[in-house]
């Protein structure tokens, strides 16, 4: 018997950091006391201002540290802007304050502190960089009120200036170089992954309980003409106990949560791959340098507008997903199944689930490195949905046709001669489904219950043929399936809109992405 343990090739996130954070730190702090120490020749202020210098930059590998790559970037940018900023306006202060201001030092530095921090907030409110601004402000003070006179102030700002610039050196260096991982990569992750999620999402909208949607195959137990009914209705899901309902509303809403955390991945983590440059592929992985935002090339610019555009564009597919889930969740009452019986063809409630998936999984496939995205799936949905909708419109003209030839009180008969329809067809569908359970059994079958059956058919049949239009019956029931198929042909159409976009947006991206102009040639 073989025995195998499932190990992790590589450390988690908060290793990972908390790895190239120690390096960072320990190697500032060896620089700091060994140069000193093996160089007898330094004069001891320059040894002394040289320790001083590392040990701010072992703070800063401490504050800059962060999970991906484009986040050092950002804040090892916006941390140095921000000390240099500060550092000279605090010189400038030593060094000019009483001659612009002949006043006390204390007055002197009271006036430049609270010009210098609420000029800094400011600025740093226009710029969209606050952390730069607070930056600027506590390098200000530091080297203002650590400082005895303008040389020494000088010599503060050098050393915390040098210190800080070190320190996000060595930061940005252990971002590619230990366990590196980028804001590109997991925005590109996170957006496949919610993918996945959708495909998901959609066997579930159009399934019960988790299992694959059945519900309208003729392969199935299925009703006159490829129609059936949902596995239960809402009677029988009230029947359920309530723990077992439980579990499968939490299981339904974790599935549609599910989605939005894979795109909000995608999305929290775009503005991050900004301050990311792509350089080459390696391996079959991106590879990725710090670059500073506004400062790149365009052609090593990952698509982050175009990937934001497909994510937003995925996110209004699943809210589309669920209302159609909802609507068959809550179940096609007879009247529905009536007015597909005699309007619509079998094929339609199959092809719109068929082709709506298989969409689904082509765009799952294509991204990010599959094969190139095959419209045939969409394009049979688009028609489908295309004749659902005409079918449903050209029923309404007909109607609405039919109605204003008639005068008032041809109206109404007209309306009870419909509403008298459904229940007769509805009392025939009654017989006839207890005539076939009685058939089924050689033993208790009888040629009279035989004629019956046929008679219940060829009733069915020459309902069929009436001129009712399959009104709804004018009572709640009626009302409630009215509303649903409504509702639903309104969400096939906008999920038809919807996926239309999404395949549009996924090919800005594919032909886009690095990886994509490797994988072609």
């Amino acid at each position: 018997m073989a025995f195998y343990v499932k190990m992790s090739t590589a450390p988690g996130e908060c290793a990972k950091e908390a790895m190239r954070q120690g390096l960072g730190v320990s190697f500032a702090v060896l620089l700091g006391y060994v140069v000193p120490k093996h160089d007898p020749s330094l004069p001891p202020v320059v040894a002394k201002a040289w320790l001083q210098s590392w040990k701010w930059a072992a703070i800063t590998v401490a504050v800059v540290t962060s999970p991906v790559i484009g986040k050092v970037a950002k804040v090892s940018a916006e941390r140095f802007a921000g000390t240099i900023a500060g550092g000279i306006l605090a010189y400038g202060a030593a060094r000019y304050g009483r001659d612009v201001i002949p006043l006390s030092d204390e007055i002197v530095c009271t006036i430049a502190t609270l010009l210098a921090a609420s000029g800094a907030q400011l600025v740093g409110q226009r710029a969209g960089s606050a952390y730069a601004a607070k930056l600027s402000t506590i390098t200000f003070l530091l080297v203002l009120l650590g400082s005895k006179d303008a040389p020494n102030a000088f010599a503060v700002m050098v050393s915390r200036i040098c210190g800080i610039l070190g320190g996000c050196l060595i930061s940005l260096f252990l971002s590619v170089l230990v366990f590196p991982t980028s804001a590109s990569q997991k925005a590109t992750n996170g957006l496949s992954e919610g993918l996945e999620a959708l495909t998901s999402l959609s066997r579930m909208a159009w399934g019960q309980e988790g299992k694959s949607a059945q519900a309208f195959s003729a392969s199935s137990s299925e009703e006159h003409n490829g129609y059936q009914t949902l596995p239960e209705s809402d009677e029988e899901q009230g029947k359920r106990p309530a723990s077992s309902q439980g579990d499968q509303e939490a299981w339904r809403e974790q599935v549609m949560n599910n989605v939005y955390s894979k795109f909000s991945q995608c999305q929290d983590n775009l503005p991050l791959a900004r301050n990311e440059v792509y350089v080459c592929t390696l391996w079959g992985q991106w590879f990725f340098l710090p670059a500073i935002s506004g400062l790149r090339s365009k052609s090593c610019i990952f698509p982050n507008e175009e990937m934001d555009q497909l994510a937003t564009a995925l996110r209004q597919v699943a809210r589309m997903l669920w209302g159609i889930h909802v609507t068959l969740q809550m179940g096609f009452e007879q009247e529905v199944l009536n007015l597909l019986r005699r309007h619509y063809p079998p094929h339609i409630m199959p092809n719109l689930q068929r082709y709506s998936q298989a969409a689904m999984r082509d765009l799952s496939r294509a991204f990010p490195q599959g094969p190139s995205l095959d419209h045939s799936n969409l394009n049979s949905f688009l028609e489908t949905v295309a004749e659902l909708t005409k079918i449903a419109s050209e029923r309404r003209s007909t109607k609405q046709r039919l109605l204003n030839s008639l005068s008032a009180s041809q109206r109404g008969e007209y309306t009870n001669l419909s509403e008298e329809a459904h229940a007769a067809e509805s009392d025939t569908q009654a017989k006839a489904s207890k005539q076939e359970e009685d058939n089924s059994n050689p033993d208790t079958a009888s040629r009279g219950d035989k004629r019956a059956l046929d008679g219940a058919t060829q009733g069915q049949e020459g309902l069929d043929n009436q001129p009712s239009l399959a009104f709804f019956p004018a009572d709640q029931t009626g009302y409630i399936a009215k509303v649903r198929w409504y509702s639903f042909q309104f969400n096939m159409q906008q999920l038809a809109e919807e996926l239309k976009e999404a395949f549009a947006a996924l090919n800005n991206v594919l032909t886009c992405l690095p990886a994509r102009s490797a994988h072609r040639h």
